[in-house]
């Protein structure tokens, strides 16, 4: 398997596996193929934290990490929103998602990047070291249940209190 950054002739493969992939998703919208394409064509996009896991020619899984802002009464931070992690559907428990997270994690903390937060099932992101975004103190301007907001630190030498908003676009 290859862990590549996804390029633009990529784009239309991952838009129609995201679309099938999160039919059967425990947390899920039904749009997060269109999140990705609006996450592209805004200014938080990162071309260099958005990865396609390859198999044979064929892309099997992509995660895209976009910037954000947490801000509070004194500062404001730059994080990241993951969004989503999808693996096709045949190539799940294989770990094509567990190598995914850990590419985009270890690049996103080179580019100097603190924490990670996402709107997913704990259960399955728990695994990857994720918590309630509230254990670090840290909510968001979406009206969702704070158990499927969730974050992780992906820089131990970094700030302690990451205490604030985190604008999700919608």
């Amino acid at each position: 398997m290859i862990i590549r950054l996804e390029q633009e002739n990529d784009f239309p493969v991952i838009y129609d596996f995201t679309k099938e992939a999160f039919k059967t998703a425990k947390v899920k919208d039904g749009e997060e193929q269109e999140f990705v394409e609006r996450m592209r064509k805004s200014e938080n996009y990162l071309p260099e934290l958005a990865f396609v896991a390859e198999e044979n020619t064929q892309i099997v899984g992509h995660v895209l990490l976009t910037k954000t802002r947490i801000t509070n009464e004194t500062r404001t931070m730059d994080g990241l929103i993951l969004a989503p992690l999808t693996v096709r559907l045949d190539q799940r428990g294989k770990g094509v998602g567990a190598k995914l997270m850990t590419k985009a994690e270890q690049e996103a903390e080179k580019l100097g990047y603190s924490v990670i937060i996402l709107i997913g099932d704990p259960a399955y992101y728990n695994r990857y070291g994720f918590e309630q975004a509230s254990q670090l103190g840290i909510i968001t301007n979406l009206e969702i249940p704070a158990a499927y907001i969730l974050a992780k630190r992906i820089d131990k030498n970094d700030i302690e209190d990451f205490s604030g908003t985190a604008s999700i676009p919608v």
